[in-house]
């Protein structure tokens, strides 16, 4: 794959990463995913939109449907612990990436990691936008196909 930036290729699906602060709750969490049938991760912020975590789709799913998904008594257990705002319920973003990043190491990263999307931050750890799995997909269709 030819030396691509980031910020070349990070808006060609998702446009506006979602995102919600610390302190809003389990509903307006769930509102957020809802509002864009493509997201799949929250990225949790402060109130300088600096990154602090992220809740997937699958950690909000089993937290608020505990009873109809088969988990485990140990996560049971754990689940009763880990709170109802976003900063209780996030974890740490495993990866976050830069504008300037170069796609194919990006790529390397995001599936070292098991991730299908990454929050893409500026200096400060602001949050401004998004890359995922899909965007670098088409950049390889493109080349390739197109």
């Amino acid at each position: 794959m030819q030396k691509i930036k980031v910020k070349n290729v990070r808006k060609l699906i998702c446009d506006t990463p979602a995102t919600v602060e610390e302190d809003e709750t389990l509903p307006e969490i769930a509102l957020a995913f809802c509002d864009n049938p493509k997201t799949r991760t929250i990225y949790v912020v402060d109130k300088e939109n600096r990154l602090k975590g992220i809740i997937t789709l699958d950690d909000i799913v089993e937290i608020i449907f505990p009873e109809v998904i088969k988990i485990e008594t140990g996560y049971e257990i754990l689940h009763t612990f880990r709170g109802r705002c976003a900063k209780e319920i996030m974890i740490e973003a495993p990866l976050k990436v830069r504008d300037e990043d170069n796609i194919e190491e990006v790529l390397k990263k995001m599936l070292q990691n098991g991730i299908e999307e990454a929050p893409v931050v500026d200096e400060e750890d602001r949050v401004i936008g998004e890359i995922n799995l899909l965007e670098i997909l088409n950049v390889w269709v493109e080349k390739h196909i197109i």
